[in-house]
C-alpha cells in the first residue's frame, strides 16, 4: 500500500480520465504494457458495438433429441438443412424431427460436403471406411473407389480427398470416378511434412496441408495442374479449425490462428497465444471452428485436463479484436444466417439469436492501472445500459498474480431499465484510492451495454 496518499497543501490538479474497453484480450503482453483499452480476460461479451463491450448473443435449443455422445460429423444441405451423423446413423432434420437417411455407417469421424453437377445437388458423407452420397429423395449410394478419409473438398465439378502424401481427384461431374485414366487420378504432394491433414477449396483453387506445411493445388483437371509449395513451417492441426471468413481463410498451427489471403500466410493470434498454448493437444482433432458474420469461432481444449472441447476463441475479423466464449461445443454448421454449434452431448444449439437473459454470465477484466505517488482515484463513473433482468457489480485486485477480486461496487448500485446510465460513485479510502495501482473486474449476468469507465483522478503537479 502507498503511504501519503494526501498531500495537504502540494499543487494538484483534478483530471476526468475516460476509457472503453471494445479492443478486447491482449494477452500476448505483459498486461503493464498493454492499452488501457484492452483488457486481460474478455469472457460471454462481444464486440458488435465498438468501442463499447456488449454481453454476447444467447444461445436457443434447436434440437436434444440425438441421445448419444458419439457424435462423428455435423453438416448442412444446401444452405437449408442440417445433417449429422451419430454413431451409425446418418439423419437430416426435418422441422420437427430427425429423418433417418442410413444406418448402417462405421462409428467414425467423418465429414459432409455439397456436390453440384448441373441443376442437380448431392451431399456426400466420407470417413475412415465408408463414402456415401445422397441425392436428397432417394436413398444413399455408395461412392464407389472413393478414397476412405474424411478431409474432402469441392471444387469445379470434382471432389478431392487426402489420405497420406498424396492428393486424390476425381473425375469431372463424377463423384463415384475416381480411376478413370486422364480424367480421375491423383497428385504425390512431395514436400509435405509428414501426412496431410486438412484440405480446402479457397479463392478458385485447392489448399491443403500437413501439420507443418501447405501447399495449393492450380488448375481445374490433370491436364493444368500445377501443385506450388506455400510454407514449409506453417501447417493445420485440425482440419475443422479451417473456416472462410468474408474472403479470409482461417485455421489453427501449432503456434497459432493463421489468417491467408495470398501470398504469405499471417499469424493473427498473438494476443490469445496463451490460451493456445494451454492447449491439450492430445485432443487436436476435436478442435473446430465456424463462422458467423465478421466472426470466426475456434472451440478448443483449453487446459492439460481437458478432453473435450471447453473454450470458444472469437475473432472479430474487421476489428482485429478477440474474446471468449464458455462452452462445449464439438462442431459448428453456418447455414443462411444462423450459427449452428453442437455441444460434446449432442444437443444443438443456434448461437447467435437468443436474448441474453440472466443466465448468461459475463465478466472483462482491465489491465493494471498504475497511480504511484502522484495519483489518487477519487470518483467513479461508469457508462452503460442494461436490461431489466440483468445486473453488473464492479471488484477489484491490487495483486498481479491473484485471481480473486474484492467488491468494489455492488450490484444495487446499478441502474438496469434498458436505458442508457452514467453512475458515479466516490470511492472509501480504504480501497484502491491508497494503493499504487490496481485491475478492475467488470462482471454481471444478462444483456448489458458497458459503455466506458471515467475516473477522476487527484494528480499532484511537481
Amino acid at each position: 500500500m502507498r503511504m501519503g496518499a494526501f498531500w495537504g497543501n502540494v499543487p494538484t490538479v483534478i483530471k476526468t480520465i475516460q476509457t472503453k474497453f471494445g479492443d478486447g484480450i491482449n494477452a500476448g503482453m505483459p498486461s503493464f504494457s498493454i492499452k488501457d483499452s484492452e483488457l486481460t480476460n474478455a469472457v460471454n461479451v462481444k464486440t458488435d458495438d465498438y468501442p463499447a463491450i456488449t454481453t454476447r448473443d444467447a444461445r436457443t435449443s434447436y434440437s436434444s433429441g440425438l441421445g448419444t455422445t458419439d457424435i462423428n460429423a455435423f453438416g448442412q444441405r444446401n444452405n437449408t438443412q442440417l445433417h449429422v451423423a451419430t454413431s451409425n446413423t446418418w439423419k437430416y432434420w426435418s422441422s420437427t424431427s430427425w429423418v433417418d437417411i442410413t444406418t448402417t455407417l462405421s462409428n467414425s469421424p467423418g465429414k459432409f460436403i455439397d456436390f453440384a453437377v448441373g441443376t442437380n445437388l448431392y451431399t456426400l458423407y466420407f470417413n475412415s471406411t465408408q463414402m456415401y452420397g445422397w441425392s436428397g429423395t432417394s436413398t444413399r449410394f455408395v461412392l464407389t473407389n472413393a478414397p476412405a478419409t474424411d478431409k474432402v473438398a469441392t471444387h469445379k465439378g470434382r471432389i478431392y480427398a487426402v489420405g497420406s502424401k498424396v492428393l486424390y481427384y476425381s473425375a469431372l461431374n463424377k463423384s463415384t470416378d475416381w480411376t478413370t485414366a486422364d480424367d480421375a487420378g491423383n497428385i504425390t504432394v512431395t514436400n509435405s511434412k509428414g501426412d496431410l491433414t486438412a484440405i480446402k477449396e479457397y479463392a478458385d483453387h485447392i489448399i491443403t496441408w500437413s501439420e507443418y506445411s501447405m501447399h495449393e493445388l492450380y488448375g481445374t483437371g490433370p491436364t493444368n495442374y500445377t501443385l506450388v509449395d506455400i510454407s514449409n513451417n506453417i501447417g493445420c492441426v485440425s482440419d475443422r479449425s479451417v473456416q472462410e471468413v468474408k474472403g479470409r481463410l482461417f485455421w489453427l498451427d501449432y503456434e497459432g490462428v493463421y489468417q491467408y489471403t495470398g501470398g504469405e500466410p499471417k499469424k493473427i493470434s498473438q494476443k490469445v497465444d496463451s490460451f493456445i498454448k494451454n492447449i491439450n493437444w492430445t485432443y487436436k482433432t476435436k478442435i473446430s471452428a465456424g463462422t458467423y458474420g465478421d466472426k470466426y469461432y475456434l472451440s478448443i481444449p483449453y487446459s492439460s485436463s481437458a478432453t473435450d472441447n471447453n473454450l470458444i476463441l472469437v475473432y472479430d475479423v474487421y476489428r482485429d479484436v478477440w474474446v471468449t466464449e464458455t462452452g462445449a461445443f464439438d462442431s459448428f454448421v453456418t447455414v443462411g444466417n444462423n450459427l449452428y454449434g453442437m455441444d460434446t452431448t449432442g444437443g444443438i444449439y443456434n448461437m447467435v439469436n437468443g436474448d441474453p437473459t440472466s443466465d448468461v454470465s459475463w465478466s472483462f477484466e482491465t489491465k493494471p492501472f498504475y497511480m504511484g505517488d502522484k495519483i489518487t482515484v477519487q470518483q467513479m463513473h461508469n457508462v452503460y445500459k442494461g436490461s431489466t433482468s440483468a445486473d453488473m457489480t464492479l471488484s477489484y485486485t491490487t495483486s498481479a498474480s491473484s485471481t480473486t477480486y474484492n467488491s468494489l461496487i455492488s450490484s444495487s448500485k446499478f441502474t438496469m431499465n434498458n436505458s442508457e446510465q452514467r453512475t458515479q460513485f466516490r470511492l472509501p479510502t480504504t480501497d484502491i484510492s491508497k494503493e499504487d495501482w490496481y485491475k478492475l473486474k467488470v462482471s454481471g449476468h444478462g444483456k448489458v451495454t458497458y459503455y466506458a469507465l471515467e475516473e477522476t483522478k487527484r494528480i499532484r503537479r511537481g
